[in-house]
């Protein structure tokens, strides 16, 4: 992996895609870290995560309503689902963190456990269910997120997770939608 200045004061990584370098992140004379494209790259990767992020303020997600095709509120299974999710809504330890630190000294975290999040979608008809494989079936909902990768060794391991900034919202679209019945 190339790194250099590309002859100004920003210090680029780049990667070489047959033969061609790619500009894969940019630490620019401000200090600022940055993707080398706009909304091109990821930061980790499901079987490479980030432990902990540390920051002054919250993320900010672009919700440009230029770049939006807007397909309006949810249908009543949707409304239904939501309601349910919300209502398992719990506490829960990392395995890793139990094994780590005892189950005394692991964290307890509040959310949903993934996989119950996406049969309740199945069983309102609204995603495919989770096949006899453990893999799941097609879902147009972002906040159900499933990754697959291969390991250094070729072996394969998979993840589901949920986007809980957008299952939130969706959560509350429930919630009003049962105190306003």
């Amino acid at each position: 992996m190339p790194v250099g200045h590309g002859g100004q004061t920003d210090l680029k990584f780049s990667v070489s895609n047959a033969g061609l370098l790619d500009k894969a992140a940019v630490l620019d004379n401000a200090g600022r870290f940055r993707p080398g494209a706009d909304n091109a790259q990821t930061l980790g990767l499901s079987g490479f995560r980030w432990s902990t992020v540390y920051a002054a303020t919250g993320t900010i997600n672009t919700s440009d309503a230029r770049e939006k095709r807007w397909q309006g509120g949810a249908s009543a299974a949707e409304l239904r689902a939501a309601q349910r999710i919300a209502g398992v809504l719990g506490f829960f330890q990392w395995e890793d963190a139990i094994a780590a630190k005892g189950a005394d000294d692991a964290r307890r975290h509040f959310g949903v456990r993934a996989q119950h999040v996406w049969a309740v979608m199945a069983d309102e008809g609204l995603v495919d269910a989770i096949g006899a494989d453990g893999r799941p079936g097609r879902t147009p909902y972002a906040f159900l997120c499933f990754d697959r990768w291969q390991d250094a060794d070729g072996d394969w391991h998979d993840r589901f997770g949920v986007r809980s900034d957008q299952l939130a919202l969706f959560l509350i679209a429930g919630l009003v939608a049962g105190a306003a019945a």
